[in-house]
Parts: C-alpha cells; structure tokens; sequence
C-alpha cells in the first residue's frame, strides 16, 4: 500500500483497488457523467486511482454507485454502468481470468485474489453434487449500495461469463434478496436474466459440470503472470480480521464434524487464549461465528434442494435430528416446511 491515501485512515478500514474505481468512473461517461467532477465529489485523490498500489475506501465505490444512480435520475442506473464494464474493465483480474484454462479455474482465481478488489465483502462457492453456489456478501451496514451490488454481481456472473467462456452456460439460477424493483422488467431486461426475488442470500448457482467448460483464449504463460502481479498486490494488503480468518476456517472444518475452539486455533496457528481473545477484541465469539456460518450454509443449501441428511453432514452435525433443532431455532420451522413454503 502506498502512503498516498484518499483518506487518513485507510488501515483501518476496507479498501478497494484504485483501478477498480478508476474503471467505472471512466465508463460513467456512457451514462452522461462527468468522471472528474464524481471523483471530486468522492474525495479521492486522482493520484490514487493511477498508483498501480493505490487503495481508496471500500465506502468510495459504495458512494460512487449510490451517486451514480441519484445523478441519472435512475434506480437502475448501476445496472446501465455494469454494461459498459468488460471482462478486462477489470484489469489484472479479468485478464487473468480470460487466461484461465477452464472456467472453474477461473473462478477459483477469482475467489482466491477477491481481496485485491475489495476487502471487506465476501465471494463464497459451495459445491454440491449438481451444482455451484456463488454467493455474494456485502462489507458494513446495510445501504443502497449493497441492493446495487448485489445485482452487479449477478449479471456479471450469470451473463458476463459468455464473455469468457464464448458462449451463454445454461441453466444459471439467480436469487437475491432484493425487493421487487419499481420497473420490474426493465431491470430484469438490464440484469440479463430472470431471477427469484427475496431470497434469503444473494447468489449465482451454476451447474457443477461449467466448471469443466474451456476458456478460448487460455493460455499459461499469462495465468502465470498476471497470477505473480496479483500475488504481489494481495502481498502489500493488511491481513484479514481474525473474523473473516475464522470464518473462512469454520467452513473448510465443518465437513469434519463439529468444529471446536481448539481445532479452530490449530488450523489458524495460534493458541485457544489468543484466538478468544483476538475475537473478543473483534466483539464476537467462537460459538456466535460456529452458528452465522452454519445458519448461511444452511439457508443456501436447504433452498438449494440438497437433502437435509447431506447438509446435516456438510454443516458438521453428528445426527440430523441436530440440524433439525437448530434450523427451528434459526427459521421456527423444519428444513422440509421451509423448503416447501420457498419453492
């Protein structure tokens, strides 16, 4: 990170790649913006957006989509900007991605270097036996931007990778927790696909055989490069909050069998002392972490039509009469009612 900063407490909040706001500033002028006159206004320093090390706040690209759609007058206005945005708008990322030998590579890239992009949100896959959940969780308190987010998301995963396969992948499946727009069909014409509304997370869901589906323009000696470029990048961010570190490693536990602190420290390097107190300093707990990751899990997978003993099983409960009680608990109803009432 460099020390020219947009604000003087970048340390201590997420960040997002200058380029990346760079980018969608420069491809706001298809909509009748003045890129310069949104950067004043953002407060980011254009020195920034051209240090191949600069980071601006997370909160910039936040204000940057809220802004662009109060300027236009449109509510789907961030959809329209989506538009103007390619696969190499994204620079090191998507053309690392276009390198890629098959699209589950590419996808694995792009969870693995997400952090260069914006720290703070999450990107999360969940592989099933028929399918590949991509689910989307935005950084802070809820706001508009995150609405506006969620959606970008969507249609860059569930249209955009035409643009990197050469062809459309069938049988994409789109929820996300939205509400029902003000012009229903003219943002789902913007989105690009149909989506269910009111879902309990924001997600893509491919079918598992497209990550078997080759890339054209794949070639090694790029991945190879563009991998090291962004290896250097992700190298100069702050570490992840032990939070998101524990997260990440209640997931890869669960399938295991129920987790505990001490296996939690293990596979974290550090003592059960020091990781209950890292997470106290963080304001939460083992246990509240155990349960928010197995209750999102849960909630993806159970709409997702995965049986309840399987889920039981990849959520690390030792009977399914277990899972049962807890997803009463999380829901007030039995996995079967709530799959039911959903579908």
């Amino acid at each position: 990170m460099t020390d020219d900063a947009s604000t003087p407490d970048l340390p201590r909040q997420p960040t997002t790649w200058g380029r990346t706001l760079a980018a969608m500033l420069d491809r706001s002028r298809a909509l009748g913006l003045d890129p310069d006159a949104l950067r004043r206004a953002l407060g980011v320093d254009e020195t920034v957006l051209r240090d191949p090390d600069g980071r601006v706040p997370l909160t910039a690209l936040y204000d940057l989509v809220e802004r662009v759609i109060d300027d236009t007058g449109d509510p789907h206005a961030h959809l329209r900007l989506a538009q103007q945005l390619d696969v190499e708008a994204f620079d090191a990322l998507g053309l690392l991605v276009m390198s890629s030998p098959t699209f589950g590579v590419a996808l694995e890239r792009t969870l693995e270097y997400q952090r260069v992009f914006a720290e703070g949100e999450r990107y999360d896959a969940i592989t099933t036996e028929r399918a590949v959940h991509v689910r989307y969780v935005p950084w802070g308190p809820p706001r508009p931007a995150h609405v506006a987010m969620a959606d970008v998301f969507a249609r860059d995963l569930a249209v955009n990778v035409a643009m990197v396969t050469g062809a459309p992948i069938p049988g994409v499946q789109v929820r996300l927790r939205r509400s029902t727009p003000s012009d229903p069909a003219r943002w789902e014409a913007l989105l690009g696909v149909r989506a269910e509304l009111d879902a309990p997370v924001d997600e893509v869901v491919l079918p598992k055989d497209a990550l078997d589906v080759a890339i054209p323009r794949a070639d090694a000696v790029l991945a190879r490069f563009f991998a090291r470029y962004l290896d250097a990048r992700l190298a100069k961010l702050p570490a992840p909050s032990w939070t998101a570190r524990a997260e990440r490693a209640i997931e890869e536990l669960l399938p295991r069998g129920e987790p505990t602190l001490a296996a939690l420290a293990r596979r974290m390097h550090a003592s059960p002392r020091t990781l209950q107190r890292r997470l106290d300093d963080e304001r939460t707990t083992f246990g509240a972490l155990l349960d928010a990751v197995r209750r999102s899990r849960a909630l993806a997978l159970v709409e997702a039509g995965v049986s309840i003993a399987e889920v039981a099983w990849m959520l690390g409960y030792s009977e399914p009469s277990a899972f049962h009680r807890a997803f009463r608990r999380w829901t007030g109803e039995t996995p079967a009612t709530w799959r039911a009432r959903r579908s």
